[in-house]
């Protein structure tokens, strides 16, 4: 066997074993968001009782906060904004102050995606989510923001 096809039956293996842990780390990804989003609903559901329910289902989105980006599992309910990433935070909407939405926020810009910018007291955060999406959950937070503050 010469050398040339030993070199290039390395490359063919390293690049199988890429795809592979490519592929392994695509499917842990996906299995945490469905993991996050079930929590979520099963959450709201047994909060229901209280009052609380659904305006928006649990959505992938990217969460951007100053100069850092995370991906979370983004949910509106009639009482808070449910952000589920690597920490779980909920932002009560009675703290919303402002919403809008905008095509890119502090310096990123996805395609397809719109931010749904949050202000309260505690700062900014922008939520992007798809574009389709921004515009019903701007319509669900809109009636919360005379509750916590400035409108």
């Amino acid at each position: 066997m010469s050398l040339g096809l030993i070199i290039l039956a390395a490359i063919v293996l390293l690049l199988a074993v890429v795809a592979l842990l490519v592929v392994a780390i695509i499917r842990a990804s996906a299995r945490t968001l469905a993991q996050r989003t079930a929590a979520i609903e099963a959450e709201v559901t047994g909060n229901a009782a209280r009052g609380e329910r659904l305006l928006c289902p649990p959505t992938f989105a990217r969460i951007r906060r100053g100069r850092m980006t995370t991906r979370a599992v983004v949910a509106l309910t009639n009482e808070r904004v449910i952000v589920s990433g690597p920490s779980r935070t909920d932002v009560p909407l009675a703290e919303v102050m402002g919403a809008r939405s905008q095509r890119s926020y502090n310096g990123e810009l996805w395609s397809g995606a719109a931010f749904v910018v949050l202000a309260s007291r505690a700062g900014e955060v922008g939520i992007a989510i798809r574009a389709a999406d921004a515009p019903r959950w701007l319509d669900a937070i809109q009636p919360s923001l005379g509750k916590g503050g400035a409108s």
